[in-house]
């Protein structure tokens, strides 16, 4: 039968719901296919050699532990991919051989391009957030051995009174600064570093408040502290030590350069040098 130009023009055609059904199965396919492949280090495994002649199942089934330390550290931190981690691009990955895929200079602007953060010299209106930094538990917890029993600080505002006296304006001699959020002028933890004539280098502190914490604050505000010790103080050494038990703030302390140079009574002792500080600086 001869169908009319005018009504085949106007006639709607379904597709049919078992093919429909199918395409969208396979896009999905697809969509898993994809996800699989992408590897812990943020490369694409359907794009690397190995995988298409089929010497490499992907880093996600194909490598056993050990075997990659970039797929170890994503599986170890929970997250699908290395960019994925909030410390991304971290130290470790510039720094280690054979560690990541992606260009090393790309990485540098990446991380620069994350610092969120800036030293801001507080004025005596300022000092409410020093109280609270002080008067904060989960904060000062660290402190509890030597102010029990939460490591809060008694007397918190005559303790800024006296900072600001004797803190403020003293650099090289002392040093003190807020770590400022850029992005909204939130204060995330404060720094400071002060001469010791005993030792001939600068003793220095860096706390981070608890809220901030685990958003990549320490290392940024480790950086800024020593920027500014080397390149605008004059600073020649600065020096920290913790409790052996405090190990994720032993090892921020030499992602970024210091080495540790003995350990008594449970305490590790580090320090950087101004010279180290360069040379470690330059091969990043």
């Amino acid at each position: 039968m001869t169908v009319p130009l005018e009504a085949a023009a106007g006639r709607k055609y379904k597709q049919p719901v078992r093919h429909r059904l199918g395409l969208e199965r396979i896009m999905d396919m697809k969509d898993e296919l994809k996800k699989a492949l992408l590897g812990k280090c943020g490369f694409y495994c359907g794009a690397c050699p190995t995988w298409l002649d089929g010497t490499c199942r992907g880093c996600k089934d194909g490598q056993a532990e050990g075997a990659c330390f970039t797929r170890d550290c994503a599986n170890r931190k929970a997250v699908s991919f290395c960019g994925a981690c909030t410390e991304f691009p971290c130290e470790t990955i510039l720094t280690k051989a054979r560690c990541t895929v992606p260009d090393k200079d790309w990485l540098r602007w990446k991380r620069q391009s994350r610092n969120d953060l800036r030293l801001y010299i507080p004025k005596p209106a300022d000092g409410w957030f020093y109280v609270k930094l002080l008067s904060d538990p989960a904060t000062m917890a660290y402190n509890a051995p030597w102010f029990p029993p939460d490591g809060c600080i008694p007397n918190a505002e005559a303790e800024w009174e006296a900072l600001c006296k004797g803190w403020i304006g003293q650099e090289p001699k002392r040093f003190y600064a807020y770590l400022q959020r850029k992005s909204d002028g939130a204060f995330v933890g404060d720094v400071n570093f002060h001469y010791n004539p005993d030792k001939n280098w600068w003793d220095m502190g860096i706390v981070i408040y608890a809220p901030e914490r685990g958003k990549g604050c320490g290392k940024q505000g480790l950086r800024l502290l020593i920027d500014r010790a080397f390149r605008v103080a004059g600073v020649t050494c600065l020096h920290n030590d913790f409790e052996t038990t405090r190990d994720a703030a032993c090892q921020i302390h030499k992602a970024v350069g210091f080495r540790e140079v003995g350990t008594e009574n449970g305490i590790v002792q580090l320090e950087l040098t101004k010279e180290d500080y360069f040379c470690h600086a330059e091969s990043n």
